[in-house]
């Protein structure tokens, strides 16, 4: 099973403010976000922040290779956006159904896989949404 790993960014002293998705929620959180108005910016990766390219698709990348950043500005308009599809899901009381089926990695990580395997719950985009709107990130995979 895939799952993108966010880390903030800058790195708190902690050293720990990550966020785990599985990658059909990651996919259906972009999908939902740009339905109701977050325009994305791109994501910028460490290694061309001079020259300003991004990537567009948000595709993870390696963990440990040079990881693709969402920046804080980007992520405060995907948080508004879901913030907005978070009203009308609540309105309609309705969760997404999976997209369809995932890999399952029996007897390791079974919240993961359960979370994974079912629908983006309007709980867990709430909690996306909540990290998107503490800012800056860099993501990758983490299988």
């Amino acid at each position: 099973m895939f799952v993108v790993e966010m880390h903030r960014l800058p790195r708190p002293k902690s050293g720990r403010d990550n966020f785990d998705c599985p990658i059909s929620h990651w996919e259906e959180l972009k999908d939902l976000g740009m339905a109701f108005g977050w325009v994305p910016a791109g994501a910028m990766r460490k290694d061309s922040v001079i020259q300003g390219d991004r990537d567009y698709d948000y595709r993870p990348g390696d963990y440990g290779a040079t990881m693709p950043i969402v920046e804080a500005t980007d992520a405060a308009d995907w948080a508004k956006a879901l913030e907005r599809a978070s009203f009308h899901l609540n309105e309609l009381k309705v969760d997404l159904p999976p997209r369809g089926p995932l890999v399952l990695n029996l007897g390791e990580h079974e919240a993961l896989n359960a979370l994974a395997n079912g629908g983006l719950t309007r709980g867990f985009a709430e909690e996306f949404r909540a990290y998107l709107q503490r800012g800056a990130f860099d993501f990758a995979w983490d299988d």
